[in-house]
């Protein structure tokens, strides 16, 4: 995952935007308003500030980076400060899918009652643009969650959904219609990671690292679709271990401002639908509704281009690795 550069930032260096909010005296209970660390202030989570994101505790601040990774950094520590023993089931989930001890674990589940199925998923929702209504609620609305399945709100517009099973074509298809839903019927814009199946609340935490993933890695490598599964990134988390210059310099051996003008969108188009129809010509040209002639010209176009012959497997394995490079890698 992408490293986080966190900071503890002194009062006496706070931002003027960090001093003039409301709460920022609190200083474990001894401040103007007489909080404790436990007040609906300091248990807020954080909050973003001048491109940063910033956590009030006592007489210092955490800060980092305003991203989606500092995000549940910081609402990590959160809970983990404002309360070692969690008052609540959502503290008492959020502590779970961060990692505990196995016996807090189980005291855990013990005291809240949680009911922790056998086989599950981890899937991170993430809402790039939420309208500050409770979105764990609006989701809870929406889907059709069965025994044994959690909402867990992970910090500004991000939500982890625990749903029980080991079937993940089955769980990505429910993830989609949720998606679906969730834009038809409140205007929510989503986007779903989703980690391997693992067994018990013991994985939990892998499956959330895994879903988290997933999401940076859609981003990172332009991804098609709404919904990522860590399972089917592999090449992707193969090619991110290849240093940037090395994937830009590889990149455009054959995707190069000539060539990629000389095919066009069309072209290259035909070229990723035939990549997906398995090198089938009869299909790809059906899906397309273009003549099998049309087709085979195209792909002789491409060959002569870039010198790679889509029709055979070797060719076609090395335009799938380079077209899965980000254009703007490096």
């Amino acid at each position: 995952m992408r490293e986080i550069r966190l900071e503890i930032v002194p009062r006496a260096e706070w931002p003027e935007g960090l001093r003039a909010l409301p709460g920022a005296g609190l200083s474990g209970g001894s401040g103007a308003a007489g909080a404790s660390p436990n007040s609906a202030f300091a248990s807020a989570g954080p909050f973003p500030l001048e491109g940063m994101l910033y956590l009030i505790r006592g007489e210092e601040a955490y800060r980092c980076a305003d991203s989606p990774e500092g995000e549940i950094l910081l609402s990590a520590l959160a809970a983990e400060k404002t309360s070692p023993f969690p008052e609540t089931e959502e503290e008492a989930l959020a502590m779970l899918l961060k990692g505990c001890s196995r016996e807090r674990m189980h005291s855990l589940l013990r005291e809240f009652g949680i009911s922790a199925p056998a086989h599950s998923c981890v899937t991170v929702l993430r809402c790039d643009h939420p309208s500050g209504g409770d979105l764990c609620a609006t989701l809870r609305d929406l889907a059709p969650m069965e025994e044994g399945d959690l909402l867990i709100p992970c910090g500004r517009g991000t939500i982890a959904m625990i749903r029980q099973g080991d079937d993940l074509e089955e769980i990505t298809e429910f993830t989609q219609a949720l998606l679906d839903t969730a834009e038809e019927e409140a205007a929510l814009r989503l986007r779903a990671g989703i980690g391997d199946p693992h067994n018990g609340p013991e994985d939990w935490p892998r499956g959330f690292r895994e879903a988290t993933e997933a999401l940076r890695l859609g981003e990172e490598f332009h991804l098609s679709g709404e919904v990522q599964t860590y399972r089917s990134q592999l090449l992707a988390r193969i090619l991110r271990e290849i240093p940037a210059e090395k994937r830009k310099a590889a990149r455009q051996i054959v995707f190069n401002e000539q060539t990629e003008k000389a095919l066009g969108p069309e072209v290259m188009e035909t070229a990723e639908r035939f990549l997906e129809s398995d090198l089938n010509l009869s299909d790809t040209a059906r899906q397309m509704f273009i003549h099998r002639n049309t087709l085979t010209y195209r792909l002789d176009k491409i060959r002569k281009e870039t010198g790679l012959d889509l029709r055979r497997f070797g060719d076609a394995v090395v335009f799938r690795v380079l077209s899965a490079l980000p254009e703007d890698v490096g």
